[in-house]
């Protein structure tokens, strides 16, 4: 943000525009500056809650047997987060939120079976096709997503990983690698053995 308006001015002064023009510059910058700022702070405040939820786990690891990836359920969630939704992991392992900028996935912690209460389960919000709600806590990317149009999965997943998806020959936990970074369509069919 802070780079974006200093070249603006330099730009500006460059290219001998006045000081209303260039102030007017950064006066239009606003909306994306706002947005920029918006996802800043989400990041950074993302990262210091899922280091506190951390501390807590780890305090209370006789009690838990991992934490719950937990991503968005919407269209804007990226693969990465996708593919791991609804796998648990053990306190000190796996992908910890935020994965990339402006990630809104979190990680729960998941009491022992033997410790668990029944009806506390939860539900956890969504957005698709146009509609908002509430779901069962337990509604994994992949249960939220089959539930919906297919113009929602292809824009989701793309329209070729999404039919691929849809007849079963990939899983969502399928679309990253091992350091969950998003595959390509050629490097999914070729992990998966697919022509």
């Amino acid at each position: 943000m802070q780079t974006n308006v200093r070249q603006t001015i330099l730009d500006g002064i460059v290219e001998q525009r006045t000081n209303a023009q260039i102030s007017g510059d950064i006066s239009n910058m606003t909306p994306r500056i706002k947005r920029q700022a918006d996802a800043l702070t989400r990041t950074v405040a993302n990262a210091a809650a899922d280091e506190a939820k951390r501390i807590t786990a780890d305090n209370n690891s006789d009690v838990l047997k991992g934490e719950k990836y937990v991503a968005t359920l919407d269209a804007r969630t990226t693969r990465t987060c996708i593919s791991f939704d609804g796998e648990i992991f053990a306190l000190d392992e796996g992908p910890r939120p935020p994965l990339h900028y402006n990630c809104r996935s979190v990680r729960v912690a998941q009491v022992r079976d033997d410790l668990a209460l029944e009806g506390f389960e939860g539900e956890r919000p969504f957005v698709a096709d146009g509609e908002k709600g509430q779901v069962s806590a337990r509604t994994t990317y992949h249960g939220f997503l089959k539930r919906h149009s297919t113009e929602f999965q292809d824009n989701v997943l793309r329209r070729e990983t999404a039919k691929l998806w849809r007849e079963g020959k990939v899983t969502l936990s399928d679309l990253t690698n091992r350091f969950g970074e998003p595959l390509t369509l050629a490097e999914l069919k070729a992990k998966e053995g697919l022509q």
